[in-house]
């Protein structure tokens, strides 16, 4: 009882601590993209981004990964030598190298800071990378990270020292990096939630309070933010989970985790079989005319049929 007493002690004057420093933007992303520290609020597009109620974490952003992006002003870092940004995020999967986050530019010379759950290298792990407008690149890809979970994340700039967090573990420490927050947004920059900055798919998933301080968090700090928003998720199965819908010809989905499918298959209202695959992965290469599918996803808890129906 009295270990439990000193860590909840300590964990609530590291979070106090941390409210101490400025905060330069916190989206909590709970009913719209408004900025509740000061007017750095994101414009969301026009279709895409909506709001849900997740068992776990109550109101919380969705993107669809076909369209749902938040632009986010382009001056967020602009004079930063130390900085700290966190978020939580939940990836449903789909194609490599969506974003959950990016800022910078690619005019020459390039320079940005993102985040990748995916990347479409060997082990497609999470990918991290910085570049200054002078100096090298910096990528990093510490580990995997499974679909339909939530994840804390927080990325820590010190000076020449780079931190990165994945919930209450620290899976990047690199003391090379020279490029600072201000390097990264050197004009012109651009900045966004759900978008990378080349043509790579946007964001499947849920994005919760995103926040950007100008300082370094200390690893202590960094660990009561984590412990302020840690929650248990429910049990769920994929009949109660899954999420299909057509758009452009295509066939997408969210909110399934694709480790635990063994079979897709597309019909046609007349049972033509228009697709067969042990990827759920490969569901977005089909095209298709307009129409009414019948979608049947085979996994270890048997199989789960949806209707589809892609519009003109």
């Amino acid at each position: 009882m009295l270990m439990k007493k000193s860590l909840l002690l300590i964990v609530v004057i590291a979070m106090f601590a941390a409210a101490a420093h400025s905060q330069i933007a916190h989206w909590p992303l709970d009913t719209d993209t408004r900025d509740v520290i000061s007017v750095n609020h994101g414009t969301p597009s026009l279709g895409g981004v909506s709001f849900v109620e997740d068992a776990s974490r109550g109101s919380v952003m969705l993107l669809d990964g076909v369209e749902g992006i938040v632009t986010l002003p382009s001056n967020l870092l602009s004079g930063m030598d130390n900085g700290t940004i966190t978020c939580w995020f939940n990836f449903s999967g789909g194609a490599n190298w969506q974003r959950v986050y990016g800022f910078g530019h690619i005019d020459d010379p390039w320079a940005m800071f993102y985040f990748s759950p995916r990347d479409g290298w060997d082990g497609n792990n999470m990918h991290i990378t910085i570049k200054g407008a002078d100096t090298e690149w910096h990528d990093w890809t510490p580990v995997v990270v499974d679909t339909l979970k939530w994840y804390f994340t927080a990325a820590v700039f010190d000076g020449n020292n780079f931190k990165f967090f994945l919930n209450d573990q620290m899976v990047i420490e690199d003391d090379s990096v020279p490029a600072t927050p201000n390097s990264i947004m050197s004009e012109p920059n651009e900045a966004y939630l759900g978008k990378s900055h080349w043509p790579d798919a946007t964001f499947n998933g849920m994005i919760d309070d995103v926040r950007i301080y100008d300082s370094a968090l200390s690893d202590e700090e960094v660990l009561a933010l984590f412990a302020e928003g840690s929650v248990s998720a429910p049990e769920t199965t994929l009949e109660s989970s899954l999420r299909l819908w057509g758009y452009d010809g295509q066939i997408y989905y969210s909110k399934v985790d694709e480790s635990r499918i063994s079979e897709v298959r597309v019909h046609s209202l007349t049972g033509q079989l228009l697709h067969l695959s042990e990827k759920i992965t490969d569901l977005q290469k089909g095209r298709y005319i307009p129409g009414i599918y019948i979608v049947n996803i085979t996994s270890e808890e048997g199989v789960v049929s949806k209707k589809v129906i892609i519009s003109e």
